[in-house]
C-alpha cells in the first residue's frame, strides 16, 4: 500500500477524565512508524549471525529495513513503572494517519481502564494506515492495581507491575513466535574429464547424519534442493552433500558449514543458501566409457 506523507495525530481528552483520576493525564501521538528497535528486550532477533554469517537482503528491496519493523502493524502495550507513584502506558497499533485520537485512563477497584477511540476529520477521502504510538502517563502507585481493562477490544489482562521494569502486553500480532527455517542447495558435478556427471544420486545430511533430502543430477549434472527444515538450524551445524554413482564408482563429501552460507531472514524465515561447483576424481585407476 502506497503511504503518504506521515501526519501527526492529535490528540485529545475525554472530557472529565483527569478529574476522575485525581491526577494529570498526557496523550501524546511519538509518531507515524516509530522505530520499534526496543522490542528486543521482549522479542529477541534470531542469533544466527555468529562466526561472520553473511545477510543477504531481500532480493524485491536492496535496502534491508530493521527487523522489527515487521510489527508496524501489529497491536501491543507497553506498561512502565518509572517511579512508585507514577505507570506509563504506551499503545502500539495501527490507526489512519490523518485520524485523531483521543484516550481516557480511568483507575477504579485495582483496575486501569484504557479507552481510546479514532475520529476521521472531515475532507479525508483515502487516509493512509500506519503504526503508531499513543503514550500517557497516570500519577498513581503501581501496587494499587491488579488487572488493566482495554473496554474496545473487551479484554482484561492481569497486572504484577514493578517499579523499574516494563510489561508487554502482545494483543495481535501476525509475526510467528519462530520463523520457519528453509535451506536451499544446488550445484554443479563434473566427472574426472570434466563432462556433466549426470543421474548422480545427492544425499543431503546433517551434523547428526540425518538425511535432509536425496535427490539426483540431470542430464547437465545440476541438481537442486529447496525444503523446510524441521529442526532449527545453528550456526555451528555442518551440512554434509554425498555424492554417489556406482557406474563410474564415484564417491565424494563435501562439507558445508552453516556459518559460511549466504543467510536472508526477517520474522517469518530464515532461508540458508549453500551451493557447490565440484570435478569429482574416480575412485578407480580407469574409468569406463
Amino acid at each position: 500500500m502506497k503511504r503518504l506523507p506521515i501526519v501527526i495525530i492529535a490528540l485529545l481528552l475525554f472530557v472529565g477524565c483527569e478529574t476522575r483520576n485525581g491526577g494529570e493525564q498526557t496523550f501524546q501521538s511519538v509518531e507515524c512508524d516509530p522505530p520499534l528497535d526496543w522490542l528486543e528486550q521482549f522479542i529477541p532477533m534470531p542469533d544466527i549471525v555468529q562466526g561472520g554469517a553473511r545477510k543477504m537482503p531481500p532480493p524485491q528491496d536492496p535496502a534491508p529495513t530493521p527487523y522489527y519493523d515487521a510489527y508496524q502493524y501489529s497491536d501491543f502495550l507497553r506498561i512502565t513503572v518509572p517511579s512508585a507513584d507514577s505507570i506509563q502506558l504506551m499503545h502500539h497499533f495501527a490507526v489512519p494517519c490523518a485520524y485523531s485520537v483521543k484516550g481516557c485512563v480511568v483507575l477504579r477497584d485495582g483496575v486501569i481502564e484504557l479507552s481510546e477511540k479514532t475520529r476521521k476529520p472531515l475532507g479525508i477521502i483515502q487516509p493512509c494506515i500506519c503504526g503508531t504510538t499513543i503514550t500517557t502517563t497516570v500519577h498513581t502507585s503501581h501496587l494499587d492495581y491488579n488487572s488493566i481493562l482495554l473496554p474496545e477490544y473487551d479484554l482484561t489482562f492481569p497486572l504484577h507491575l514493578y517499579e523499574g521494569l516494563d510489561t508487554l502486553i502482545m494483543i495481535y500480532t501476525n509475526v510467528p513466535e519462530e520463523p520457519t527455517v528453509y535451506l536451499t542447495v544446488s550445484g554443479l558435478l563434473l566427472d574426472s574429464y570434466g563432462r556433466n556427471l549426470r543421474e548422480a544420486q545427492v544425499v543431503l545430511q546433517d551434523q547428526s547424519s540425518t538425511v535432509l533430502d536425496t535427490l539426483y543430477t540431470n542430464r547437465d549434472g545440476y541438481f537442486h534442493s529447496n525444503f523446510i527444515a524441521i529442526d532449527k538450524v545453528q550456526a555451528s551445524d555442518t551440512l554434509s552433500v554425498i555424492v554417489l554413482e556406482p557406474f563410474h564408482n564415484y564417491y565424494d563429501t563435501t562439507k558445508i558449514a552453516f556459518v559460511d552460507m549466504h543467510v536472508e531472514y526477517n520474522p517469518w524465515y530464515i532461508h540458508y543458501y549453500a551451493s557447490i561447483e565440484k570435478q569429482l576424481k574416480n575412485n578407480n585407476s580407469y574409468e569406463k566409457d
